[in-house]
């Protein structure tokens, strides 16, 4: 810790075994040096010969640390505290003084009456060769003591702050401040810096230069923090004291939330009082309408001295007689015209266009000068709030417009499932009947294959509704994007790069790993096509703390902690126009054949499936960023297991198979039947409710449709249970699970089949759920 004086400025060396020093049973010495030419000498207690004799050996072996230890030297004796002494003690002082030959000049303060006589006379009488001075208190005696050594008051080099000001009229003696700082405690931006000191163990003085934006806030609560923990058992700050003479000013985002910070810092550490000095009209204005918010007092301090007098009175009451009189100012004219233009300025402000259309202005000297501020100020507030709200309207415009594309995909996923199952079905039926040497084989294959890419375009159309069924687990994403790269590289081609740069200690996610595949290779493919020449891809990793700050300029951003993973390239780039449309599906910029316009919107759906959000940093000619961030979640990675092989098994029981669409009824039908079940077939609910009161001792199993007319798939089965109790369920949707638990038609602990199914699957899932293995069954 260092100390200085309160009214040079100037530093005080001090050590303990100066200080408190017991010299004898009457006699106690204190000593400190000021700027290494003056010692500080402020004795306690009765002077008797022991005393005297033993402070001088001290005060002889502090003389050799001052000055070079040769030079001369000044002595400032504070009797403020010495209560008396023997007549014999101070010849032994009087002759100490006649065998030193640096200390020069000997300067009294704070003397009794008695001593004030004794020191008068040994003036007159002096033979000792020294200069000697008598001073009323201990600020003229350093001041003294300064011009005798040619030199001026000023701060120690390296001191942040000018304490000089900060003695108390009432404190005749020296009392060191201690100044604490830290480099730690000190921010360092290229437009904004704030540096922090401690004075005294219960002040925080900062000193802010540029101008204050929100991302610098959490930095200076950092080190407003470790600021409060080095006073720990003291008590903490209780004054804040900010020198804003070189601030320039702050956006409103940052001015809200650094009065929002003060507020939940009170909570924690109460403080007493918040003093701004050197501030701008505005910057007061500002104060001025926080002030009833705050729950401590705020004042606005002309300078330090001011600021530290605040403090003063605040922790002991005005003292009287000190405080300078101010002087009386001339009566205010204010003339009829001013007011009027004032008036008409108001009057002409249009509260929903940013801005003020006027020419109207007011020198800072005028005495309307607070009352115009303040009404700048109110204006910018309401830019800020119509801003926002604009804002707030082209999300909300474009997030409902999403969902209504994403509905749509859904509904026509749904449909167009229904008749891929239909033809996967027949066709895998079909090439059970032939040979290998068929002629026919060929072209059901052709059928099969041309099915199931159809089938992979309605996931990526689910993908985008976020009705895409996933399987989501606790995975390491840096492990999952290894495992892919070899696959990503032969992808992208030979002629481009693909940079893998995995962060350190990466937290979890959960998601199912197809669709960081299907996210990646979307990604990596639309890479590769917006390169020029040979390109260069990207793929990096890392921990992100999503803050208010980024939410209110990104769509669909929430706050949280995430693991980020961002694809780059160094291609076209693309313009604002593009990026609006971006996600929209059947949106390209692609030439005919390159592109279904579903990639990205894939990509959007599955970020947003799994409750995180995209982001795209782009400019023509300069390349694009994608960034994902996904949510951090705290439960272990799962390892991999090696996915069970199960043989088609046949059965013999009785199923109630419920399906609205007769061509699907009927590929069920066929499908069981050929594997030796017997098959209650029924187009709607009420032929199934028929079905199972005639034939209620033999139906093993209900395979029911999920969203079907008259009513859906749960309530059915709770009509069919009044019939034939306990009866187990399949249920089977174009839909995925996720979306009909979501919207309470069926239990979240059921067995469900994804539409379309091949054979395998259909009769997989009726022997699991007859066996009651819930695992094949799919949950």
């Amino acid at each position: 810790m260092t100390f200085y004086c309160p009214v040079t400025g100037l530093e005080v060396l001090s050590d303990p075994q100066w200080n408190n020093q017991q010299v004898s049973s009457t006699f106690t010495a204190n000593f400190r040096v000021i700027d290494d030419s003056i010692i500080y000498s402020a004795p306690e207690g009765y002077a008797d010969v022991e005393g005297v004799r033993n402070s001088l050996a001290l005060n002889d072996k502090i003389a050799g640390l001052v000055s070079g230890g040769r030079g001369p030297y000044v002595q400032i004796e504070d009797y403020t505290f010495l209560t008396g002494s023997e007549s014999e003690a101070r010849r032994n002082f009087s002759r100490a003084l006649n065998d030193n030959s640096r200390g020069l000049n000997l300067i009294f303060c704070n003397l009794s009456h008695p001593l004030s006589i004794a020191v008068k006379i040994g003036k007159r009488f002096n033979t000792t060769g020294k200069y000697i001075h008598v001073a009323g208190n201990y600020r003229e005696a350093v001041n003294l003591a300064l011009k005798i050594n040619g030199k001026k008051e000023r701060p120690a080099a390296g001191l942040p702050i000018d304490i000089s000001g900060r003695h108390d009229p009432e404190e005749r003696h020296l009392r060191p401040v201690e100044v604490l700082a830290d480099e730690a405690w000190n921010v360092r931006t290229p437009t904004f810096a704030n540096e922090m000191v401690l004075i005294d163990q219960c002040i925080l003085h900062s000193t802010s230069t540029g101008r204050l934006e929100f991302q610098h806030l959490p930095l200076i609560g950092r080190t407003r923090d470790l600021c409060n923990r080095t006073l720990s058992g003291n008590g903490g700050i209780r004054y804040m004291v900010v020198d804003a003479g070189r601030l320039e000013g702050g956006s409103r985002s940052a001015r809200i939330k650094y009065v929002q910070s003060l507020k939940e810092w009170h909570q924690r550490s109460p403080i007493s009082m918040y003093i701004v000095y050197g501030a701008n009209t505005f910057m007061k204005t500002a104060l001025h309408l926080n002030r009833p918010s705050l729950p401590f007092k705020t004042r606005i301090a002309g300078d330090i001295s001011h600021a530290f007098r605040l403090i003063r009175d605040d922790r002991s009451g005005p003292v009287s007689g000190t405080a300078p009189q101010k002087e009386r100012k001339k009566p205010v004219v204010l003339h009829y015209e001013e007011i009027e233009n004032l008036m008409a300025l108001i009057g002409r402000v249009n509260w929903d266009v940013e801005g003020i259309d006027s020419d109207f202005d007011m020198a800072e000297d005028h005495p309307l000068y607070f009352l115009y501020q303040s009404i700048l100020l109110i204006k910018e507030e309401f830019d800020s709030v119509y801003k926002e709200r604009k804002l707030f309207e082209q999300q909300l415009i474009k997030s409902r417009k999403m969902e209504a594309i994403g509905t749509l995909a859904g509904g026509i996923a749904h449909d167009f499932n229904n008749m891929l199952g239909v033809i996967m079905g027949h066709a895998e039926l079909a090439t059970m009947q032939i040979t290998p040497s068929h002629p026919a084989r060929h072209d059901l294959r052709q059928i099969s294959e041309a099915a199931q890419r159809s089938a992979d375009l309605t996931g990526q159309l689910l993908a985008f509704a976020r009705r895409q069924p996933a399987r989501p687990k606790v995975l390491d994403l840096n492990d999952t994007i290894s495992g892919m790269l070899k696959m990503l590289r032969r992808l992208i081609g030979e002629d481009m790069d693909l940079s893998w740069m995995p962060g350190a200690n990466l937290w979890a996610v959960k998601i199912d790993p197809a669709q960081i595949d299907q996210i990646l290779t979307n990604l990596c493919v639309n890479a590769r096509d917006a390169a020029v020449g040979v390109g260069k891809i990207t793929i990096q990793t890392e921990n992100v703390v999503v803050d208010e700050q980024h939410c209110a300029t990104h769509a669909g951003c929430i706050q949280g902690r995430f693991a980020m993973l961002a694809v780059s390239d160094k291609g076209s780039g693309m313009d604002e126009a593009t990026i609006e449309n971006l996600f929209e599906p059947f949106f390209t910029t692609k030439e005919v054949g390159r592109g279904t316009g579903l990639g990205l919107a894939t990509v959007y759906g599955i970020v947003r499936q799994n409750n995180g959000h995209i982001s795209v940093q782009s400019e023509p000619g300069r390349g694009t960023t994608f960034r994902i961030y996904l949510p951090r979640t705290a439960s272990p990675v799962q390892e991999e297991g090696e996915p069970e092989r199960r043989a088609v098994a046949r059965g013999t029981e009785t199923l109630l198979v419920v399906e609205d669409e007769q061509s699907i009824l009927d590929l069920c039908k066929d499908m069981l039947e050929r594997y030796g079940y017997t098959v209650l077939a029924a187009r709607n609910p009420s032929e199934a409710i028929k079905q199972a009161s005639l034939n209620r001792d033999s139906i093993h199993l209900l395979v029911t449709d999920v969203v079907m007319p008259e009513m859906n798939g749960k309530e059915l089965k709770a009509r069919i249970d009044t019939l034939i109790p306990n009866l187990k369920v399949l249920y089977m949707s174009g839909y995925t699970a996720d979306v009909i638990i979501h919207q309470g038609i069926i239990e979240n602990d059921v067995h469900f089949l994804q539409k379309p199914f091949s054979v395998q699957s259909l009769t997989g899932k009726v022997r699991a759920v007859l066996e009651g293995d819930r695992t094949a069954a799919g949950q």
